[in-house]
């Protein structure tokens, strides 16, 4: 059984929770975080670590697919150096958000329109997603490319692919 972690990477085009992070923060619509932290790892090695799994996994045991712990903080810090976009600085406290991101909830509900702040997202934000896939990566070889490679490749995709404004 294998648990991916946060994959990123290009060919995202729903986009996924974090994708939108990406395509929001490249659009300038992200100005201000609520501390959490997320496990990253490029969606190819999750691709890679399914078929590694079904290869030399051994039944009834775990993998978490999954690559480098990073706070939002530090994933806006390391967007902004791979892009034009200045990583916002204001760090806000949780309560208030999730109190925002209830009432952004029930307008949107009631508009029939995205909200500006999803509240699922504002609820898992309360505790930090930090994973070992350290399991996976001896077991299986899962591939550990940088997470910055991912980034790139992601924010590359969406510019290419008119997600960016």
């Amino acid at each position: 059984m294998v648990h991916p972690s946060t994959p990123i990477g290009p060919g995202d085009h729903k986009p996924t929770p974090t994708g939108r992070i990406i395509v929001d923060f490249l659009n300038g619509r992200i100005p201000a975080y609520v501390e959490t932290g997320l496990n990253l790892v490029h969606v190819r090695d999750v691709a890679v670590g399914h078929h590694l799994a079904y290869e030399r996994g051994k039944v009834g045991e775990k993998y978490i697919l999954g690559n480098q712990n990073l706070s939002l903080a530090a994933l806006f810090r390391l967007l902004e150096r791979l892009s034009w976009r200045k990583a916002p600085r204001v760090k806000l406290p949780y309560t208030p958000v999730l109190v925002l991101a209830a009432l952004e909830h029930w307008r949107s509900q009631l508009l029939k329109a995205e909200p500006v702040v999803c509240l699922e997202a504002v609820k898992m934000a309360k505790r930090l997603m930090f994973f070992d896939a350290s399991k996976a990566v001896a077991e299986l070889g899962l591939p550990q490319t940088p997470v910055e490679k991912a980034l790139i490749e992601a924010v590359e995709w969406y510019v290419r692919h008119g997600y960016v404004k």
